[in-house]
Order: structure tokens, then sequence, then C-alpha cells
């Protein structure tokens, strides 16, 4: 089968600090609209400097000590997150992004102030949206948190004219995407179909709404809720060295073509390869996402970039996923120049479908 090249659109990412962001206005089913009075002066800032982990690293922070690697990335596969949990925090932090947006036309002095809790809060939420997508599905929760998150980014992506990126996201997020499939097989959706689709909806919404720790209880390694009223802690936010996140996800990647399953392996070598897959690309993830801070930095995206395209075999979706998170880091370049978000020259971005 032949592959195509395909670059990312350009001249069409968001990159106006206080009028729009492309999270500012992210579809979502629960969030509830910012007070219309709301202003700055109201908001009753922490003072105490809590850890911010974005859901990609705390991904990797997931995979427990065993006597042998196979047995940890093994392990692994029973200590996966609730996609449900991440699609909350996502949802969240969105609601304060619009929060600061709403706030920021308001009071500039403001916006000026705490931009870089946006910046943060943006991070968050893509960071969210990579780690489901590259976290398999085990339920019909997590399709349904595939399907919505997917459909958002892809909606989000044609609306900025972004084809490519759009493309993509089914991909990324699996064949759900498009919309979350019944189970039943019927073409006819039956009453009782519908009312448990709608109990789903409700159980969904609820768990959503309150199964989320928020960022006053945040531990180091374990994703939280932050608000605005955080400001201390999202400020103090850094992505990680980018050699030792582009190293981890290297050398998951060679564990998993080591542990290469046939068709008579054991199921402890199957969930090993599944889980170094996953963790090796939310890695990749993290450093396509992630600021170059020097040049240092940039030559390892580059080199992480041409990396995921040599390893053509691997899933799709994975691929797509990582595609994404470049794109991504690309548009916080734009959208925060002078910033530590500043990547300097821009990668070449392609995604390579079949």
């Amino acid at each position: 089968m032949t592959c195509r090249l395909i670059e990312s659109s350009k001249g069409k990412q968001n990159s106006l600090p206080y009028e729009r962001h492309p999270h500012e206005k992210e579809e979502n089913m629960t969030d509830k609209k910012p007070n219309s009075r709301a202003s700055s002066k109201s908001i009753r800032f922490t003072t105490e400097v809590r850890p911010v982990t974005d859901d990609l690293a705390g991904l990797r922070s997931r995979r427990p000590e065993a006597p042998t690697m196979q047995e940890s990335y093994a392990l692994y596969s029973t200590q996966a997150p609730i996609l449900l949990d991440g699609a909350a925090r996502r949802q969240r932090h969105a609601a304060e992004i619009a929060r600061f947006f709403k706030l920021a036309k308001r009071d500039h002095l403001f916006a000026e102030a705490h931009m870089q809790s946006a910046r943060t809060l943006s991070h968050l939420i893509t960071a969210a949206a990579l780690a489901v997508a590259v976290t398999p599905a085990r339920s019909a929760d997590d399709l349904w948190v595939k399907a919505n998150i997917g459909n958002v980014l892809k909606h989000r992506a044609a609306k900025l004219g972004q084809k490519a990126m759009a493309a993509l996201m089914p991909i990324a997020f699996g064949p759900h995407a498009g919309g979350y499939a019944r189970e039943t097989g019927s073409a006819v959706a039956s009453l009782d179909d519908i009312a448990s689709s709608m109990d789903d909806m409700q159980r969904r919404m609820t768990a959503m709404s309150i199964g989320v720790e928020t960022g006053l209880e945040a531990v180091s390694g374990v994703p939280a809720a932050h608000s605005l009223e955080q400001a201390a802690s999202l400020e103090a936010f850094a992505s990680p060295a980018l050699a030792a996140i582009a190293s981890d996800a290297i050398s998951a990647l060679h564990l998993a073509d080591e542990w290469s399953p046939g068709s008579s392996a054991r199921q402890e070598v199957v969930a090993a390869h599944q889980s170094a897959l996953t963790l090796g690309y939310a890695a990749i993830a993290e450093v396509g996402l992630a600021p170059a801070r020097d040049a240092d930095d940039l030559s390892i995206k580059q080199a992480i970039r041409k990396y995921v395209m040599l390893r053509s075999r691997d899933p799709k979706h994975l691929r797509a996923t990582a595609v994404i998170a470049f794109n991504e880091g690309n548009v916080a370049a734009t959208w925060t120049p002078g910033s530590r978000f500043e990547t300097g020259n821009q990668i070449p971005l392609f995604a390579e479908l079949c």
C-alpha cells in the first residue's frame, strides 16, 4: 500500500493572546457558563505551590515496580487510568480557560499578570486528550470518551482549516471517533436501548463532575484539576528535560520490539508489549507537546519526529497521536511568542497516512 506525506496547514493556527484561544470555546456537555458579572477581583488566590502533573506524565508514573521490566510493563495494563477521569480534568481545565478569557476581556492587567496560568491550563487540556488517544479502550465508557474528544478535536481542526489534522483525529482516537457505536449491532435502536443510553450518559456526566481530585490536593506524579485560584502552582509548572523523556520513549519502544508477540505468546508478553507501546508513545507525545527551550531541545524534537516516521509498523493511532502532539506543540509556540513555550524555528510537520 502506498503512503503519502501530508504537510499540516500553515497560517491556520490560533495565535491571538486575548481574543480567542483554541480551548477557549471548546465543546463539552456539562460546563456551566461563567458568571457574566465575574470580576478578576473576586478570585481568591492560594499561595501554596502544589505539584502540577499533566496526564501524559501521569501515565508514565503509573508503571509499577516489579522484579523484571517485562513484569513491570505487563502489570501496567492493570494500572491504566480510567479515561472518564482524564476527560473530567480536561473539561475542568477547559472551563477555567473560558473563565480566564472572559475575565481577560475586562481586565488586561489581570491577563498580562496571569497569562502563564492560561498557557499551563492549555497544556494540561491537550495532554489529557493525547493521553486518552494513546490509552487502549477497555470499556464502553472508554470508547465514549475517545469518541467525544476525537469529535471535538476533529471539528475544531476543520473549523480552523487544518484539513490534515482533522483527518488524523479519527485515526488517533480509534474507529469510534466518528460517533459511539452501539454494541447491539442493530440498525435501529429500541426504546430499551435509548433508555439505557440515556442512563449511561447521566452516569458518565455524574462521574465526570464529582470524580476528580482538585489541585489543592495534588501530589507529584498524579494529575489533578487546577483552577485559576491556583495561579502560584500553574505558573510554577515547567516541562521536564526533553532528553530524559526522549530516552524513555526510545527505551520503551525498543522493549516493545523485543516483546513483539507471536500467535502463541504468553499473556504477560502480550500485555507488556502493549504497555510498552502505550508508554513509549505517551513519552513521544510529551516531547512533541513540550517547549524547545534551546537548540538541543529543538534537535531532540526533530530526532523524535524522524524516529516516529521510521516506525511504520507501529499502530496507526499511536503514530497519528504523535503527529497531533507535535502540531499542538507548534500551536502553543505560535500563540505565546517570547515565552518558554516558544519553539524558535518551527519543526516541519508531516503525517504519513497509508
